[in-house]
C-alpha cells in the first residue's frame, strides 16, 4: 500500500463516526465510568468534624491560627456559605414613537 492508500483508510475510519475510545481508542467506553462508586460523600467533611470533636476550645483556637483561617471562612465552617437567594420584580414598558 502506498501513502495515499494508507490516508484515505485513515480518514474513512474516523469520518464515518466516532472512534470507540476517544482519539487513542484507549478512552472509555460507551456506557463504561471512570469512576463508577461516584465522589465519596463527606469524607473530608466528616473527618474534619471529628478531627474538631475532639480537640478542646484551646487546640481548636491553635488550629486555625496556624492554618491561617480568616474570619470569613470560619464563619462559613461553622454556620456554612450564605444564602444568596435575590427576590427581583422586574417590569418591561414598551415606548410606542408615534409619526406625526
Amino acid at each position: 500500500m502506498d501513502s495515499e492508500t494508507i490516508n484515505v483508510e485513515n480518514n474513512k475510519k474516523t469520518t464515518e463516526g466516532k472512534l470507540l475510545g476517544g482519539v487513542t481508542g484507549k478512552g472509555f467506553m460507551p456506557g463504561v465510568s471512570g469512576n463508577p462508586g461516584g465522589r465519596p460523600k463527606n469524607t473530608i467533611k466528616s473527618f474534619l468534624q471529628t478531627k474538631f470533636r475532639e480537640m478542646t476550645d484551646e487546640e481548636k483556637e491553635k488550629w486555625l491560627e496556624e492554618h491561617k483561617v480568616s474570619g470569613e471562612l470560619m464563619w462559613k465552617m461553622a454556620e456554612g456559605n450564605p444564602s444568596n437567594d435575590i427576590d427581583m420584580k422586574v417590569s418591561e414598558k414598551k415606548l410606542i414613537k408615534l409619526d406625526e
